[in-house]
C-alpha cells in the first residue's frame, strides 16, 4: 500500500470532476465509488435501482469545499489531493476502505475542523481512492486556548507528511494483512517531475530522440556505483562513481572532516539530500557524521549503505573532488606557482627612472611535509603553515602598498614644483633676442 500526493490547487472543482467522474482521467472510470467525507453534502453519485451510475453531480460538494477556501485569501495552494493504492490483485470492502482514510486524514493533520471528501476507484487490478480535501481550518481564532497568537483560518500544515503517511500505510498492511510495499526511501525508485515527463512525451510525438530526465540518469548511475562500493572505502566509492560518469563533490570542514557531498553530471549538480537524502549523503553511505563536541567522525546508529570511512585512509581522495580553499594540495600548488614569479617593475616606474625592485614573492614556509601522511596532526600542522604563509603575504603586500603611496607623493610634489616654477625660454626666443641685439649694435639704433 502506497500513498502519494498530487499537485494542490486554488479551487475544488477540476479535481472533483477527476475523481468522480473522471474528466481528464487516464484510464476509464466505471467502478467509482463515494465511500467517506467530512463534508454536508450528500453523495454526488446517483445510482438507479440496480446501482447503476444514473448522474454525477459534483456541484453541492464544490461550493461547500470553495466556501470554506474562501476563507483564507493568504494561499493560492488550498485544496490536495491524495492517492492511496494497493498492489495489484489485492483488494480491501467499503468498510475497510473507510477505515483506511479515516485514520490517514487523521494522521495527516485534518480534524473536525477541515473538510474532505473520498472516492474508491474499485478496478479489479488496481483498488486505489482519491481524496480532495480544503486545507483551510474551519476555525476563525486568532487566540490559542495557551493564549499565543494563531492566525485564523489557516492551513493544515503539510510538514513531514510524506513520512507521515507511509507510516499510516506499514500500519494498515499490518492490520489488514495485506503484502508489504517496499517504502521509497528503501528503494532507487523516484517520481518525475511533470515538466520532465511532458517533455519526453512531447519529444516522442514530434519524433524527436528522447532521453530519460536527468535525475532517472544519475540515479542509475549512483545506483550503481554504491552497489560496486558496498563494504569497501569511501575511496572506493569516489572511484566508483567517476567510472559512471558522475562527478562527487564532498564538502570538508574547516577542521579537516567531510561533511556533506554532492555530485554532478552532464553540468548539472545536487546535493546527495536532495538527489536522494535517505541513500545519498555522507552519512546515510558511510554511517558517519562530523561530531564538533569531539572534533572526530562519529557512528550515526542509522542505517547505512556500509561504505567504510577511514580518516588518514580517505580524507586526500575527498579533497581532490573539489578545487576550494580547503584543498591544501591546491593552496600548496598556488604558492608554488605564485613564488616562482618575481615582480615585475610597473611601467610608471620606467618611464620616471625612478629605480626599484620588488623583492620576489618567497615564503619562509617549509612545505615539504605536505606529502606525508593525512593525520590529524599534520592536518593541524598544515594549517599552521598556512596561517603563517598568508600573514607572511599580508605583510609583503602592505610594504608594497606603503612604497606606492610613498611614490605618488613624491610624483605630487615633482608635479607641483613644475607648475609653480616659471617657464624657461624657448631656443627660438634666445636667438630671435640675440639677432635684436646684433642689428642694435651695427646700426647703433639703440634707444638713446
Amino acid at each position: 500500500m502506497i500513498h502519494k500526493k498530487m499537485a494542490a490547487r486554488g479551487s475544488s472543482g477540476g479535481t472533483l470532476a477527476y475523481v468522480y467522474r473522471g474528466d481528464g482521467h487516464e484510464h476509464e472510470v466505471e467502478h467509482v465509488y463515494h465511500i467517506a467525507s467530512q463534508c454536508i453534502s450528500d453523495d454526488p453519485i446517483e445510482r438507479d435501482d440496480e446501482g447503476n451510475i444514473k448522474d454525477i453531480d459534483i456541484s453541492d460538494m464544490e461550493a461547500e469545499l470553495d466556501h470554506l477556501g474562501s476563507k483564507n485569501n493568504r494561499s493560492d495552494l488550498k485544496f490536495a489531493h491524495y492517492v492511496i493504492s494497493l498492489p495489484p490483485g489485492e483488494s480491501l470492502n467499503k468498510e475497510q476502505w473507510k477505515d483506511v482514510v479515516h485514520t490517514y486524514m487523521q494522521a495527516m493533520g485534518y480534524d473536525k475542523t477541515t473538510k474532505w471528501t473520498c472516492a474508491l476507484h474499485a478496478e479489479k487490478e488496481h483498488q486505489h481512492v482519491h481524496i480532495v480535501a480544503c486545507r483551510v481550518r474551519n476555525d476563525p481564532r486568532t487566540q490559542a486556548p495557551d493564549g499565543s497568537k494563531i492566525k485564523a483560518y489557516n492551513l493544515v500544515s503539510d510538514s513531514n507528511d510524506y513520512a507521515v503517511g507511509m507510516k499510516v500505510m506499514r500500519d494498515m498492511e499490518i492490520k489488514y494483512g495485506l503484502s508489504r510495499t517496499p517504502d521509497p526511501s528503501d528503494t532507487w525508485g523516484r517520481d518525475e517531475h511533470r515538466a520532465d515527463f511532458e517533455k519526453m512525451v512531447n519529444d516522442a510525438e514530434a519524433g524527436r530522440p528522447t532521453k530519460a530526465p536527468w535525475k532517472s540518469r544519475i540515479l542509475g548511475r549512483l545506483h550503481a556505483a554504491v552497489e560496486q562500493s558496498k563494504g569497501k572505502s569511501f575511496t572506493h566509492f569516489l572511484e566508483a562513481c567517476r567510472r559512471k560518469g558522475v562527478e562527487p563533490m564532498v564538502t570538508v570542514n574547516d577542521k579537516g572532516y567531510p561533511i556533506g557531498i554532492s555530485y554532478s553530471m552532464d553540468g548539472r549538480s545536487e546535493s546527495g539530500a536532495k538527489l536522494k537524502g535517505t541513500r545519498l549523503t555522507f552519512s546515510a553511505l558511510t554511517g558517519q557524521k562530523y561530531d564538533s563536541a569531539t572534533e572526530s567522525m562519529q557512528p550515526t546508529g542509522k542505517k547505512s549503505e556500509g561504505i567504510t570511512y577511514a580518516q588518514e585512509r580517505d580524507i586526500k581522495a575527498c579533497l581532490e573532488t573539489r578545487q576550494s580553499p580547503r584543498s591544501i594540495e591546491s593552496f600548496r600548488k598556488s604558492e608554488e606557482a605564485r613564488s616562482s614569479h618575481p615582480h615585475q617593475k610597473a611601467s610608471s616606474e620606467e618611464r620616471s627612472g625612478v629605480e626599484h625592485k620588488h623583492e620576489a614573492a618567497t615564503s619562509s614556509v617549509d612545505w615539504s611535509d605536505l606529502d606525508g601522511p593525512m593525520t590529524i596532526h599534520n592536518m593541524a600542522s598544515w594549517k599552521g603553515k598556512i596561517d603563517q604563509a598568508a600573514s607572511e603575504e599580508k605583510s609583503r603586500l602592505d610594504k608594497q602598498l606603503e612604497d606606492l603611496e610613498a611614490r605618488m607623493r613624491e610624483s605630487r610634489r615633482a608635479l607641483f614644483d613644475w607648475i609653480m616654477t616659471p617657464s624657461p625660454k624657448t631656443l627660438e626666443q634666445i636667438l630671435g633676442e640675440a639677432k635684436k641685439k646684433a642689428l642694435e649694435d651695427d646700426f647703433d639704433i639703440r634707444p638713446k
